[in-house]
C-alpha cells in the first residue's frame, strides 16, 4: 500500500479496501497494523465451541468435548501467516500463541465442574438417547455442544436388537443374580449424572467361570477411555489417584489379597459422593466428577481386618458369585462382543436405569448376608464341608456326633488335618452355626439347630470311602 494511501486511511473506498485485503483480526492504529490477538481468540472460541475450566481449553469435536491436543496451536499459526501474507509484522510465533491462548481462557470460561450434567441423556454412536423417567420413553436426538459431554459409548442404539442371546449368555455365568450386569451399566449412566448409589459390586468365582469375560464385555461396551483400573491399595496411598478415575464410568480392579481398616475408610469416603478433589501433577487443583461404578474381581474375597470388621465397608458391595465351569472357546468372545450384542445390552441397560430411577437398586436375595458372604464362605471349612454337606432349615437339627463323624470322613477324603470336636466347633461358630441341646425320649441331645444333612452329599462321601 502507497504513502498516500495511508494518509487517507479514512476515506470510504480506502475504507473497503482495506476490510478486503486484511483479516478481521488486523487492527489499524494510526499509519501502524497490528493483530489483535482477543480477536484471534474470539474466533477461535466460535469456531470450535470452545470452553475453559481448572486452565484448560476444551474443544467441541464430533458430539463432545476434549482436551486441546495442538488444534489451537495450528490455526493460530495457520492465521498469523495469513497475516504475514498481507504485510503484518508480529513477533516470533510462540509470543502470539501465549497471547491467544491467555485470551482463550476466559472465553467459555467456567468455574464449576461443567461437564456431563444433563439428566437422561445418554451419548453413543449415532446420536444422543433422550430417557423421560417420568413417562418411561426413549427416544434419539441429535448431538448438541450445550449437552457438554466427554465421552460416547462405542455402542449403537437400536430399539429392535435382539437381546436373547445376551441374555443367555448372563444368565448362564450368574443364573438368578443375571439382572445384575444391566443394572451396573444403568448405575454407570445416573453415576455419570452426579447421582450417588453408594454400590459396588465383588464378582467371585475360579477360573473358566465367565468372571473375566463378563468384565471384557463391559470393558468393550464402555471403551478403554471411560475404563480406570486402580486398586484400593492405590487409592488409599497415592494424591493423584482421584485424577484416573475424573469422568470414568467403571473402575475394574483385581484380585487383593487384604484390605486394612484405612482403606475401607477411605473408600466409602470415595463412594460416598460424586466430586472430589482433582490433583494432577503439576496443576492446581480443582474441584471434580470422580464418580465411577467400582468392581473388585476375585477368586476370594480380600481378607479383612477381623478384630475392626468395618460392617459399613461391607454393606457398600454387591456380591455376585459365578459358579459356572465352562470349556475354553477361542470364538466365543467374538461371538459376543458384536454390535448387536452390545446394542441388546444397551436396551437392557436403559430399562434397569429407568428401573433404579423409581425404585433404586435391586439386591440379590440370599439367606447369607455381606458377612457371611466375605468372611467366611470362601474359607475352606465352609466351602468344602459346610456348604456342601449342611443345608439350612429353619425346623431341621443335626446331632453333633454325627456332624463330626461327617467331619472326620471329609478330613480323611481330602488330606485335612483333623481338629478335636471342641476346635471344630468353635470354627463353626464363625459361620454363625451354634449348639444347642433339646430332649429326645427323654434323653439330652447336643445339636446344630437350624440345619440338616445334606443327605445325597453324604452318601456320595460315603461310597467314596468304600
Amino acid at each position: 500500500m502507497s504513502d498516500s494511501s495511508d494518509d487517507n486511511m479514512e476515506c470510504d473506498s480506502c475504507t473497503d479496501l482495506v476490510i478486503r485485503k486484511y483479516p478481521s483480526y488486523v487492527v489499524f492504529d494510526g499509519r501502524i497494523n497490528r493483530i489483535a490477538y482477543d480477536r484471534i481468540a474470539y474466533q477461535i472460541h466460535v469456531k470450535f465451541n470452545t470452553i475453559s475450566f481448572g486452565n484448560k481449553v476444551y474443544l467441541y469435536q464430533n458430539g463432545i468435548y476434549v482436551l486441546d491436543k495442538g488444534e489451537i496451536g495450528q490455526e493460530i499459526k495457520y492465521m498469523i501467516d495469513q497475516a504475514r501474507q498481507v504485510g503484518i509484522n508480529c513477533n516470533a510465533l510462540k509470543h502470539p500463541k501465549s497471547e491467544v491462548l491467555e485470551n482463550l481462557l476466559s472465553e467459555g470460561l467456567f468455574v464449576e465442574y461443567p461437564f456431563n450434567q444433563y439428566k437422561g441423556l445418554i451419548p453413543v454412536e449415532n446420536g444422543v438417547i433422550s430417557v423421560d423417567f417420568d413417562n418411561k420413553t426413549v427416544r434419539l436426538i441429535d448431538y448438541e455442544p450445550q449437552f457438554m459431554f466427554t465421552y460416547k459409548l462405542p455402542v449403537i442404539y437400536d430399539p429392535d436388537a435382539d437381546d436373547s442371546f445376551i441374555e443367555q449368555v448372563i444368565y448362564d455365568w450368574l443364573g438368578e443374580q443375571g439382572f445384575i450386569v444391566p443394572q451396573i451399566i444403568g448405575q454407570v449412566f445416573l453415576q455419570m449424572q452426579g447421582n450417588v448409589y453408594k454400590k459396588s459390586y465383588l464378582f467371585l468365582g475360579d477360573g473358566n467361570a465367565g468372571k473375566s469375560t463378563c468384565i471384557d464385555l463391559l470393558d468393550s461396551f464402555f471403551g478403554d477411555s471411560l475404563i480406570s483400573k486402580v486398586s484400593i491399595g492405590q487409592l488409599v496411598g497415592s494424591p493423584f489417584a482421584t485424577s484416573s478415575l475424573e469422568g470414568k464410568a467403571l473402575n475394574l480392579s483385581d484380585d487383593a489379597s487384604s484390605i486394612q481398616l484405612k482403606q475401607s475408610e477411605k473408600f466409602k469416603e470415595l463412594t460416598g459422593t460424586s466430586r472430589h478433589d482433582i490433583n494432577r501433577k503439576y496443576c492446581r487443583p480443582y474441584v471434580g466428577i470422580a464418580n465411577p461404578v467400582y468392581i473388585m474381581a476375585c477368586n476370594k474375597p480380600p481378607s479383612l481386618d477381623r478384630r475392626n470388621i468395618d460392617y459399613q465397608f461391607l454393606d457398600r458391595w454387591i456380591i455376585l458369585e459365578f459358579q459356572g465351569v465352562f470349556s475354553v472357546n477361542p470364538r466365543f468372545k467374538h461371538d459376543l462382543f458384536t454390535e448387536k450384542n452390545k446394542s441388546a445390552l444397551l436396551n437392557l441397560a436403559i430399562s434397569s436405569m429407568i428401573s433404579i430411577y423409581h425404585s433404586g437398586l435391586r439386591e440379590i436375595e440370599r439367606d447369607e448376608t455381606n458377612e457371611i458372604l466375605w468372611l467366611m464362605r470362601y474359607t475352606p471349612l465352609y466351602r468344602e464341608f459346610v456348604s456342601k454337606y449342611m443345608v439350612k432349615d429353619s425346623t431341621g437339627s443335626i446331632n453333633k456326633d454325627i456332624l463330626y463323624e461327617v467331619y472326620r470322613a471329609v478330613c480323611q477324603q481330602i488330606g485335612w488335618r483333623c481338629w478335636d470336636k471342641p476346635v471344630f466347633y468353635k470354627d463353626l461358630t464363625r459361620f454363625g452355626i451354634e449348639s444347642d441341646r433339646i430332649s429326645i425320649d427323654g434323653r439330652r441331645v447336643y445339636v446344630i439347630k437350624g440345619w440338616v444333612l445334606n443327605d445325597q452329599a453324604v452318601s456320595d462321601l460315603t461310597d467314596q470311602l468304600l
